[in-house]
């Protein structure tokens, strides 16, 4: 799997036909998908930061649990390298139908 820092830096990029539904819906997954990763981050260390009494080691294990639960969120699809968000994909029939290809960019400005 991708380092925890490089999964987080990582976006999602739908291509489909040059329509005004692919921004759309480019710009929806990335940000919906970014933002509630970090939102569930937040609220743990939220909820660790709160409860302050708890040692060193309980907070690196919290740590770990919370990396485990973002890499099971982002899984490896059958091509290759790339990541997609499963619970999201099968949200959205629309754009299995349309065959969409699904590509890990590094950053969403690249293609905008």
């Amino acid at each position: 799997m991708m380092p925890v820092r490089k999964v987080l830096r990582t976006f999602l990029y739908i291509r489909m036909k040059r329509t005004s539904i692919d921004i759309y819906l480019r710009k929806y997954m990335v940000y919906s998908i970014v933002m509630e990763i970090l939102l569930e981050i937040c609220s743990k260390l939220i909820s660790v930061i709160f409860s302050m009494m708890t040692p060193l080691s309980v907070l690196m294990s919290t740590y770990h649990t919370i990396i485990q639960e973002i890499k099971q969120r982002i899984i490896p699809t059958d091509i290759g390298n790339y990541f997609v968000n499963k619970d999201r994909m099968d949200a959205i029939p629309y754009i299995k139908k349309k065959r969409t290809i699904i590509v890990i960019v590094e950053k969403l400005g690249k293609y905008e």
